[in-house]
């Protein structure tokens, strides 16, 4: 919910934080049908990156229609007396807060975070009043990001729902899944998710790491609200990566969250004015492409032509909002090993130059070393969650199998589906075609000859379905049975379901959701097919516990003035926070709270080796003394500190 503006320290340190207020004049200046309101995170200046991905993602899908509107971000004109700072209370130094000595805290600055929450509310409900006041039959679509979701969240409770079309919360501290509660939850099978988890694939998300906001969704709000969290936010997703604690958090926009949830924005739109729906736009979606390329010496007389083919579906793909990357290979016995020559985020001049410039030499057989060269690709990159993932293979020579270094085609094929998958779409020679067959056929991808109309193989990887599963994982014990949904399933796709692991899809025409019972791991694939034949596929990871697992706890609690002493159970490390406010983590049972007459909850959230977290539990600091509160899960809302507005 922090950006990276903020840091903190232990073993004596104090907690700093800023408040940054910023001021601009941009108002609107008539009757819209829409106004888009986006509140930003902490720390974040006003038209930081995540509103500019908010906003840009609405723009193109929105250009090509008739309806008018409006954008305005939270901060930028003062309502009742407040104006949203997005105070810069951000977590930048959780990368190296492990401690070995005591941490003392300070919690010197817990007030003006909740004051900036709170001024947030006051801003949004103010400037929904007032343009209503004046422009009766303007509706309301929300967007919250970290601190502004919990702003947004709370000032629903106070308009009516009927100006409300949608409110879309991203990384929210407050997050509430009821159905991932418990040590084995029912949302790890599939079951009882909520209607609101848009993305959320972390099946043990349950509450936010400052409480959970009860109810989410609150009367007359039906369908009106859904929230997005990533996979490792360590706000959201009640899991904390030590290797990096704050990228998921920090990464929407660059994950390309905004965009594929300007789809469930648009069709909300859509519903209260049918007749100004979108002609025709940019579908925008996510998409990763890497481009595989063998250059080994028979490549030279044909090179000109893949270049070309190559350069069209790169230049297609950026222009839709996707990312490239380039590799090349030859054969191991050459000797010559893939090499990355560009990683995802390159421009089309890049690419263009790059590609322009490779040489072919080398081969003197026949087969190349493909299936390591795919492995070593996909296993290099760093793919956009929730993407649509295409390998690119484009080679006039048939392969190894197993390779040269002992890479085997189910090795390949495995790896793909963990991705989500990554569908292989190979060009090559009328020659080798067939061979490649059962390749293209595993990862659910397609085989085109260089003779072909490769237009075709660009509609195939950009115009194909876009599906996704709810979950990166399933998780159940023995003999228990799981339930599989599609995310916004199409009354136009055919569904088949490949539910035994053979990589064959052995349920045909089943519809948007199945259940099976397993008791052993794997991976399961759903393959959507539209209209126009063309298919996708998506995966998840069956994951089959035979024993509970061991939750982290705190066991006790000792306090003695300021110092506050605990034990725990299971827990490499316990987080530490303040309404509101993380102060740091901690690997010894004991801390120091300084200046704790500013606070009025401290929380500590006990963390497993493996990041999930346990219980939270609550003290209430009464005159500067902390004092236990009855023993609860965090679904409790951290209250604002006396004096707040």
């Amino acid at each position: 919910m922090f950006k990276k503006t903020f840091s903190i320290m232990l073993a004596g340190a104090i907690l700093l934080a800023n408040l940054s207020i910023y001021s601009s004049t941009t108002t609107a200046t008539e009757c819209k049908d829409v106004e888009f309101i986006f509140a930003r995170g902490s720390g974040e200046k006003l038209g930081d990156e995540n509103y500019i991905a908010w906003k840009s993602s609405l723009e193109t899908k929105l250009k090509s229609s008739s309806l008018s509107y409006n954008f305005y971000e939270l901060g930028t004109r003062s309502y009742d007396g407040a104006k949203y700072p997005a105070a810069a209370i951000g977590i930048e130094n959780l990368n190296t807060v492990l401690t070995s000595a005591s941490a003392i805290f300070s919690a010197a600055n817990v007030g003006p975070f909740n004051d900036s929450v709170n001024q947030g509310t006051t801003e949004l409900i103010g400037r929904i009043n007032s343009v209503s006041s004046s422009c009766s039959n303007t509706k309301f679509v929300l967007g919250g990001y970290s601190q502004g979701a919990m702003s947004a969240s709370r000032s629903i409770r106070k308009l009516n729902p009927k100006k409300i079309i949608y409110l879309a919360n991203f990384g929210d501290p407050n997050l509430y899944l009821p159905e991932g509660y418990g040590i084995m939850p029912p949302a790890c099978r599939g079951e009882n998710l909520s209607k609101y988890r848009i993305y959320a694939p972390n099946c043990k998300a349950h509450s936010g790491l400052l409480g959970a906001n009860k109810p989410y969704v609150p009367d007359g709000y039906t369908d009106r609200i859904g929230l997005w969290c990533t996979k490792k936010d360590i706000f959201c997703s009640n899991y904390l990566d030590f290797t990096n604690p704050i990228k998921d958090h920090t990464s929407y926009a660059d994950y390309g969250i905004y965009n594929s949830a300007t789809e469930t924005i648009i069709q909300k739109v859509f519903i209260h004015y049918p007749t100004k729906k979108i002609v025709s736009s940019a579908s925008h979606k996510k998409r990763d492409i890497v481009f595989l390329i063998d250059t080994t010496g028979s490549m030279f007389s044909s090179i000109d032509r893949y270049r070309t083919e190559a350069l069209r579906l790169a230049s297609e793909t950026l222009k839709d909002g996707g990312r490239i990357a380039l590799f090349e290979y030859r054969d191991l016995d050459d000797p010559f090993n893939p090499r990355r020559l560009l990683n995802f985020g390159a421009t089309y001049q890049e690419f263009k130059a790059t590609i322009e410039n490779l040489t072919c030499d080398g081969g003197g057989d026949e087969a190349e070393s493909a299936l390591s060269a795919a492995l070593f690709a996909m296993n290099n990159l760093s793919w956009t969650p929730g993407a649509t993932k295409s390998l690119v293979l484009l080679t006039d020579n048939t392969y190894h199998n197993p390779d040269r270094d002992g890479t085997a085609l189910s090795q390949v094929t495995k790896r793909s589906l963990e991705i989500d998958p990554v569908n292989f779409y190979i060009v090559t020679t009328d020659d080798y075609k067939a061979s490649y067959t059962e390749l293209a056929n595993l990862t659910g991808g397609q085989v085109f000859s260089l003779r072909d109309n490769l237009s075709l193989s660009t509609d195939a990887i950009l115009n194909r379905p876009e599906i996704n599963l709810p979950l990166e994982e399933y998780i159940g014990q023995p003999n228990e049975t799981f339930t599989f949904s599609i995310t916004n399933p199409s009354e136009d796709y055919i569904y088949d379901w490949d539910l035994d692991f053979d990589g064959k899809f052995e349920i045909l025409n089943a519809g948007p959701t199945v259940s099976k019972t397993y008791h052993t791991p794997g991976y399961i694939q759903v393959r959507a097919t539209d209209k126009a034949s063309l298919s996708s596929t998506t995966s998840a990871k069956i994951t089959i516990a035979k024993s509970l697992p061991n939750t982290p706890e705190i066991t006790s609690l000792n306090i003695s003035g300021k110092i506050i002493n605990f034990t725990t159970k299971n827990t490499k490390a316990t987080l530490i926070s303040a309404d509101g406010v993380i102060l740091g983590l901690t690997e010894k049972n004991s801390f120091t709270l300084a200046d704790s007459n500013l606070v009025t909850t401290l929380s500590l959230t006990p963390i497993s080796n493996t990041g999930e977290f346990g219980e939270t539990k609550h003290l209430a600091l009464i005159k500067d003394t902390p004092i236990p509160l009855p023993n609860t899960d965090s679904s409790t809302i951290l209250a604002p500190k006396s004096g707040s507005h």
